[in-house]
């Protein structure tokens, strides 16, 4: 069987989802024959390219455009897949070269029946039929626009190359637009991934706590340190309302962003550690009071020192609670910024409930700045993005809840706010050494443990139905496996998302951490937590089934939580 492709433009982009297609295909056992653009009219074939090149060929696919929009008025990653002109022609478009490959890979969910749950790098086999019979509805008429236009991923300190690029491989086949990566990390690894990136079209963000990046003496361009008494070459807050220093440090920043293909924005964060209360010393001004507004004035001469400089860059501040500290997060009476997006991350939330219909006194506060900030962002005609921790193995701990039902109801929300974006960010588990319960051992790979968790929130950002992330989540496993799965998950959803409930009554411990405790914490609350999680249900097949890969995986994860709350009960109890 063959198969005709027409690319309708070279681009790099486009000529990346060429070759997917054709691997794709190929897969399938379909073979794949590339045409010219000018043959537009072959029978039996696919067509690929932007909305643009399919008006420049005489394509008409406007029409098809939904929501009623318009092509100027459609989002940047909006695509489609229809029949058009009859004979079997299929037109895979999106508005922009990367929504266009997301129309490829689309096409290979559908018809070729082709799996993204996991990234290639875990070798997981799929059987192609059961993804093909996840669609019940094989209208070629189809048009897809996402929930939230901003869906990104967040990596900090995950300095492994495959894991890094099997990782944008698997953001683009998700339809994920945005990479979020500190500076220090970009660094490190930008030769790898920065190909990779670029010909997905993938937007790219440079940040996170990277501020010490452009102040240290150890910087790789040998840049000097900005003080000689090197006032923050310790763990403690910058202070933005001293004016000295900010001018070299933009310099420094434009300097090393300047000719970076693809970035999009740059999201540089204040120290991960709270204001304090202690008012003013030489080296350490830290009035609370006043030091988000002394903040957000340096993003935003960040922003115009980029303008000054013919820099295309977009820079956003955000509003973040380190170190519980609410004047980092809550506006006050300050005036939100006419020139910079906000990024809203409240660390500390409960997973086990909804934000929205909560009685925590923090979470309400946390709703209420949430909102707050929504409100101003929105006068002020700036984009507005939450930042959440759906894969982040520290403030999830290792006892690591499945969360597809609570990121359901958190897309709903967010969108009936108006939240313009959402960031998920992936950190991975780092054991503590000799330690009772210091997390799972040999075997437990956090890597596919935050797989279900990221999966969904890729798909979710797109407002597919929640049993239908499920249903496509599920089809990594045998159907003799998935009804025990899908139990599983559900009873952990509830009663491991509870480990995020201690948090702030914890902090700056976890429920995981009973050696750093000094107060006196509600040992009987955390220990029936811990009982609850313990006493989850075995998993069980019937004897003459051979699990799969990825049922081991799950087998593994799920006697690891059994296990480690087993061992951190008995800590907590014996610490009394």
């Amino acid at each position: 069987m063959q198969k005709d492709l027409i690319l309708l433009r070279s681009h790099i982009t486009l000529d990346f989802a060429m070759q997917e297609l054709a691997r794709m295909l190929e897969e399938a056992g379909i073979k794949p024959a590339v045409h010219s653009c000018k043959d537009v009219m072959v029978d039996n074939s696919i067509l690929v390219g932007t909305w643009e090149d399919c008006k420049q060929a005489g394509i008409p696919c406007e029409q098809f455009i939904g929501n009623g929009n318009t092509p100027e008025k459609a989002g940047d990653d909006d695509y489609m897949m229809v029949e058009s002109g009859g004979k079997g022609r299929i037109i895979l478009a999106g508005k922009t070269e990367r929504s266009t490959l997301y129309a490829v890979y689309e096409y290979g969910r559908r018809y070729l029946g082709c799996s993204y749950v996991y990234p290639d790098l875990f070798g997981m086999r799929y059987d192609r039929e059961t993804g093909r019979d996840l669609f019940d509805d094989r209208d070629q008429q189809a048009y897809y626009s996402p929930l939230f236009q901003r869906r990104g991923f967040v990596f900090e300190t995950i300095y492994d190359v495959d894991y890094m690029v099997g990782m944008i491989d698997w953001l683009a086949k998700n339809r994920i637009s945005e990479i979020f990566v500190t500076f220090m990390l970009w660094d490190r690894l930008r030769n790898a991934i920065s190909p990779e990136i670029n010909k997905r079209g993938m937007k790219l963000t440079l940040g996170g706590h990277s501020m010490k990046f452009f102040t240290r003496k150890e910087h790789p361009d040998g840049l000097e340190e900005l003080t000689e008494s090197d006032p923050y070459g310790v763990k403690r807050q910058f202070d933005y309302d001293d004016l000295t220093w900010q001018t070299e440090v933009c310099e420094r920043i434009m300097s090393y962003c300047e000719g970076i293909a693809g970035l999009e924005r740059i999201s540089l964060w204040p120290e991960d550690v709270a204001v304090k209360r202690t008012g003013r010393n030489s080296h350490r001004p830290e009035d609370a009071s006043r030091f988000l507004s002394g903040y957000i004035r340096f993003t935003e001469c960040l922003k115009e020192a980029l303008e000054r400089q013919g820099l295309n860059i977009e820079v956003e501040h955000i509003a973040y609670n380190a170190g519980l500290s609410w004047n980092m997060l809550e506006r006050g009476e300050i005036a939100g910024s006419g020139a910079v997006d906000t990024l809203f991350a409240y660390w500390g939330r409960s997973y086990g409930r909804s934000l929205m219909n909560n009685s925590s006194a923090f979470e309400r506060r946390a709703l209420d700045s949430l909102m707050d900030w929504r409100a101003e962002t929105k006068t002020r005609k700036r984009h507005f993005t939450v930042f959440e921790y759906y894969s982040d193995h520290f403030m999830l701990t290792w006892l690591f809840p499945a969360l597809l039902g609570r990121m359901a109801h958190d897309m709903r929300e967010y969108n009936e706010l108006g939240v313009d974006g959402l960031l998920n960010l992936v950190v991975p588990f780092v054991p503590k050494p000799n330690l009772p319960g210091a997390g799972p051992g040999d075997g437990y790979d956090w890597r596919w443990a935050h797989g279900c968790n990221s999966f969904g929130f890729a798909r979710l950002a797109w407002g597919d139905r929640p049993e239908e992330v499920l249903q496509h989540y599920l089809s990594v496993f045998t159907p003799s496996e998935r009804p025990e799965v899908k139990r599983l998950l559900a009873d952990i959803e509830q009663r491991v998302s509870e480990v995020t409930e201690w948090n702030i009554p914890l902090f700056p411990a976890r429920a995981v951490d009973p050696e750093k405790i000094t107060g006196k914490p509600d040992r009987a609350g955390i220990t029936m937590m811990l009982r609850r999680i313990a006493s989850l249900p075995e998993v069980s097949l019937p004897p003459d089934v051979i699990p799969s890969r990825a049922f081991h995986a799950f087998l593994v994860y799920v006697n690891g939580l059994k296990e480690e709350a087993g061992k951190l009960e008995q800590h907590w109890l014996a610490a009394e």
